[in-house]
Formats: C-alpha cells, structure tokens, sequence
C-alpha cells in the first residue's frame, strides 16, 4: 500500500532502513532494486538476526573497517 502511495506520488526511490521483519518483507515480496549489508567486526552476541541475503553480491568493498556487500535483485 505504501509503495503504491508512493507510486502515485511519483517517487521512485525509496532507502529503507528498517528492522528485521520491516526488511524481510520487502526481501520477501521482491519490491527492492538494490540491498547493501554492511558486516562490522563486533560481536553482539545477542539479539534480532537480520535477514539473510542469497546470491552472490554484485560489488563487496571495504568502508572505515566494515566490509559492505552490495546486492541486486534482477
């Protein structure tokens, strides 16, 4: 309903930032374009798993320590 609204309103390019099931759902009903997963060196230990990516990203690359994947959905 939001990306429909959205849509409408003729914005095309929305950056989601959400939590675990915010961002499940839209891995789930395939409305993305482009995922980044940045991967730090600490450990929480506990907490909400983030949802896992499959395929092979499009670009990995090093940022202030952290190594980020970029992934496309085609």
């Amino acid at each position: 309903t939001v990306l429909k609204a959205l849509y409408e309103l003729k914005i095309t390019s929305v950056f989601v930032e959400g939590g675990s099931s915010t961002l499940q759902h839209f891995l789930t009903d395939k409305t993305w374009d482009e995922a980044r997963v940045i991967v730090g060196t600490n450990n929480f230990g506990e907490g909400v798993k983030a949802p896992q990516m499959t395929g092979i990203p499009e670009l990995t690359f090093e940022f202030a320590g952290d190594t980020i994947y970029q992934f496309q959905n085609k």
